[in-house]
């Protein structure tokens, strides 16, 4: 709900940021990737999402996704 209300909040303790949050404590890492890439797709120089977001996928094996992630934080 809280994406429909701000589809282009990309501050780093936004909606987005936020939900990447309660999916880590969830556990489910999946989710929280997929509210970072969203994060990232409209705030690419928030260095900490894209961190967790190339820590999660080096962990689920994703080494070119690694990679591009890596390439954004230069």
């Amino acid at each position: 709900e809280l994406q429909s209300l701000w589809p282009e909040d990309h501050r780093v303790d936004g909606c987005y940021a936020m939900l990447s949050h309660v999916y880590r404590e969830l556990g489910s890492a999946e989710d929280e990737r997929k509210e970072l890439a969203q994060l990232l797709d409209r705030s690419p120089d928030a260095l900490d999402a894209l961190l967790r977001a190339s820590e999660l996928d080096w962990t689920a094996g994703r080494a070119n996704e690694t990679l591009e992630w890596c390439e954004r934080m230069q």
